[in-house]
């Protein structure tokens, strides 16, 4: 039986993205759900291989109890935002869970933002944590996973 859901998720490699990765993993494993769990290599970066990125995936879910999630590892080369877009197309992702670094003022200027170009172009709903949200979710005080689940909960019981 094909999975219920896939919720796409961009890693890269940085505590924001784990914590994303955490918030998606609670969802897929409450809803049946899968991960798709991306990393988007820039031209200028150094290469990493799609059998470290599986590892780091597992590890991260293992240790917050979440071994259990099942998810595919993807790599891609390219502008991440346009990636993360077009795998989300191309895999039918039902939702984008992702990071932010937040930055603002001239380095959002020169870097822009990988996740506000994400949002305006994605084919799905988009979920975006901020450092502080993530920082949250990840000391225990804010289960955003939970409340995403039951916020859909109502939707469905209230057309």
């Amino acid at each position: 039986m094909p999975p219920k859901y896939k919720i796409l998720v961009p890693m890269d490699f940085s505590e924001l993205s784990k914590e994303a990765l955490t918030v998606a993993a609670r969802i897929a494993d409450r809803t049946g759900g899968r991960l798709i769990v991306l990393h988007v290599e820039e031209e200028a970066t150094i290469p990493v291989q799609g059998v470290h990125l599986a590892a780091y995936a597992k590890q991260a879910m293992e240790e917050r109890s979440l071994g259990n999630v099942a998810f595919r590892a993807v790599m891609a080369r390219g502008s991440a935002a346009r990636e993360i877009v077009a795998r989300a197309r191309r895999h039918q992702a039902d939702a984008i869970v992702m990071s932010t670094h937040a930055r603002s003022g001239f380095n959002h200027l020169l870097l822009g933002s990988v996740a506000e170009e994400v949002l305006r172009h994605a084919p799905c709903p988009v979920l975006i944590l901020n450092p502080n949200v993530a920082e949250a979710s990840k000391d225990g005080r804010l289960n955003l996973g939970e409340m995403v689940l039951e916020a859909a909960g109502d939707f469905r019981e209230n057309p």
